[in-house]
């Protein structure tokens, strides 16, 4: 229902767009993980997929619905804690995540409208899936995005997108964070 809903935002808001109107975008990059203190390592930081349909209000201002796939990172989890106190265990699993969240761009651009700076604020759920065995079967969470980035009209309808994004959430009692420097290209109509 929630998608539903913000979709039917997006494409609302895309018919009052001025500036390009709405726009579709895919991109790919880095992922950084940071799990907080359920886990000892991370040695292997995930990789970081992008899909983005948004509309822009005006020059200064867009709305963007995203969904984030985060896979690859590996974990070494500590086991020591459920041994002897003597024992530095190590267990190798995998975690990936989606994300789908709402954010609100505020765009400054300049050069005639063919570079802009823009910073990024928004929310939204994220859900983990994992090869680890965990007890909490609730693995979605509440997530908060925000970042920045850098945006290049090579054309009227194509830009290419420079940016970082960085998400807060808590999952599995404990605080964690993911970013994401990625490139993206995005279709405008």
């Amino acid at each position: 229902m929630l998608h539903k809903l913000l979709f039917f935002l997006v494409l609302s808001l895309s018919l009052w767009a001025d500036r390009s109107g709405p726009y579709l975008g895919i991109g790919y990059g880095a992922g950084f993980y940071e799990p907080g203190s359920r886990v000892a390592e991370v040695s292997n930081e995930p990789y970081n997929v992008r899909f983005t349909a948004g509309a822009y209000i005006n020059e200064n201002l867009s709305v963007e619905l995203n969904i984030a796939e985060f896979g690859g990172a590996q974990l070494g989890y500590n086991l020591s804690s459920y041994r002897s106190q003597n024992s530095t265990s190590l267990s190798i699993e995998e975690e990936s995540f989606r994300v789908f969240s709402v954010s609100t761009l505020a765009h400054y651009p300049f050069y005639n409208d063919t570079f802009d700076v823009f910073g990024r604020f928004g929310a939204g759920t994220i859900g983990l899936r994992t090869t680890a065995p965990i007890d909490d079967t609730n693995t979605d969470s509440p997530v908060l995005v925000f970042g920045g980035g850098a945006s290049w009209r090579v054309t009227p309808m194509l830009s290419v997108i420079a940016g970082y994004d960085h998400y807060t959430f808590q999952m599995l009692s404990a605080d964690a964070t993911l970013g994401s420097a990625y490139i993206s290209f995005e279709v405008q109509f």
